[in-house]
């Protein structure tokens, strides 16, 4: 495309009517820049070995090219593959070369490291080259598994064990944030390497033929990603598959507000005779984001009403359920039923959405159906499968279904799934419960009209 415009560029200027001097100059230039690209091509550009396959269709073909990134030239990114006999312009994602998704299983491997990473050459599924580490590759996420807290992420985990071809992107138990603490795509792609892909699922490259396996990442917390970091998540992986696990939201909230106990952020307020009388006994939950002082965040949540810290008693775990109904009545006072989305109840609140903890975070996290209007802004609606916490503590085949048809793979028959702990703490009030639900039901039927399923979901929750 360079040289093409390049051409239609110079045919355009009328060379006999210049004089002989800008002739000269002309060709001067003209030569200086191609000798600048040419260095800029050798400079900038890196080999990578580009080794596709299609090991889960069962092929056994596997082919490898040597491939130099060139710089983009007129906005178009271009790898040089001489092997092949050709340049591959990579317009978009849709080249086939770059075919990534679970159904067509085609798998890369960039090897050069990471001096040529492009939005261009990403996407889930592809296998790069560690930095400093020749034999050694990670495999970028085909699945993320979001859903917020205590929704039931882990529990999906449990049910991709039982395909082989999967394994986590990180250790179960430690859940992704890379994405939350990105925020423009220069300060992405510069931490990438040290932060995501370093701390990804090693993967041995040496061999000619690797088994490569699928990964998947658990952040819970991706659910509630604002548009702008959630399109920075599709410029690295567009193609990827999402896993929604949600509870339903009353249930949530209460375990949220019991997590928050065992980590001694609940206080009650003595029943002081210089407190004021609204506040006696009242329970509230510290909102500030750990390592912090509990007791001094509650403390200046009630400033002004002459509460001090020797007025707070810290709540152990477990806390009574007439303890969350009392956080629940005062994070309430004032607040309208039938919010639509987390907005809407923060604005009731006076609150800003950066509150993720306190009673305002608790309770906004199962405001569900804006979370997922925000996810197909960015995304279709066939990589997302929204699925219940409630089915899949249940083993069922309906769920094996489901998940075998979303991924496009076999589901292991043999392999244990485990149902979800039983809570060690009292059931909620009913009347909490009734009060919460009224609280998310525009929210819910928003959730219910997305698909049949989400309907068939939202009225088991009610």
């Amino acid at each position: 495309r360079f040289w093409s415009t390049l051409h239609t560029k110079l045919r355009m200027v009328d060379l006999p009517a210049l004089p002989a001097d800008r002739r000269v100059l002309l060709g001067a230039v003209g030569a200086l820049a191609i000798v600048l690209l040419c260095a800029a091509s050798i400079w900038r550009g890196g080999t990578w070995s580009i080794v596709a396959t299609e090991e889960l269709a069962g092929s056994s073909r596997y082919w490898e090219a040597r491939c130099t990134c060139i710089p983009p030239v007129l906005g178009v990114n271009t790898i040089r593959c001489p092997d092949e006999g050709d340049n591959f312009a990579l317009h978009s994602r849709r080249n086939a070369l770059f075919t990534n998704s679970i159904e067509w299983p085609r798998r890369i491997i960039l090897r050069g490291g990471p001096t040529c990473m492009q939005p261009e050459l990403l996407d889930a599924g592809v296998c790069l080259q560690a930095k400093h580490d020749l034999n050694t590759g990670y495999c970028l996420p085909s699945l993320i598994i979001v859903g917020g807290l205590h929704t039931g992420a882990a529990l999906a985990h449990v049910y991709l064990s039982r395909f082989p071809v999967f394994q986590p992107w990180t250790d179960p138990h430690d859940e992704g944030h890379f994405f939350r603490s990105v925020h423009n795509e220069t300060d992405m792609f510069a931490r990438m390497p040290e932060e995501y892909l370093a701390a990804g699922l090693r993967v041995n490259i040496s061999i000619a033929r690797p088994a490569l396996p699928y990964t998947y990442e658990i952040a819970p917390t991706y659910l509630g990603l604002p548009v702008s970091q959630l399109r920075l998540v599709k410029e690295v992986l567009p193609s990827i598959r999402i896993i929604v696990a949600l509870r339903e939201p009353s249930a949530r909230a209460y375990t949220h507000f019991q997590h928050s106990c065992t980590e001694g952020r609940v206080m009650r307020v003595a029943a002081s005779k210089h407190v004021p009388e609204a506040l006696r006994g009242a329970v509230v939950v510290a909102s500030c984001v750990a390592p912090c002082n509990y007791v001094d965040d509650v403390v200046g949540q009630l400033e002004g009403s002459a509460v001090a810290a020797a007025d707070l008693e810290r709540l152990a775990f477990p806390c009574a359920p007439q303890a969350f109904d009392l956080a629940v009545t005062r994070a309430l006072h004032n607040v309208p039923p039938g919010l639509v989305n987390e907005h809407a109840f923060f604005t009731a609140l006076g609150a800003t959405p950066d509150v993720a903890e306190g009673m305002a975070g608790i309770l906004a996290g199962g405001f569900y159906s804006g979370h997922i209007d925000r996810w197909l802004e960015v995304y279709r609606h066939h990589q997302l499968l929204i699925l219940a916490a409630e089915d899949l503590a249940k083993p069922s085949d309906e769920i094996r279904t489901q998940l075998s048809t979303f991924l496009g793979l076999e589901l292991r028959s043999d392999a244990p799934v485990a149902a979800e702990r039983a809570p060690e703490y009292a059931p909620m009030l009913e009347s909490t419960k009734a009060r919460l639900q009224q609280i998310y039901n525009l929210a819910n039927q928003h959730l219910a009209r997305l698909n049949k399923h989400c309907e068939g979901i939202v009225r088991r929750w009610v």
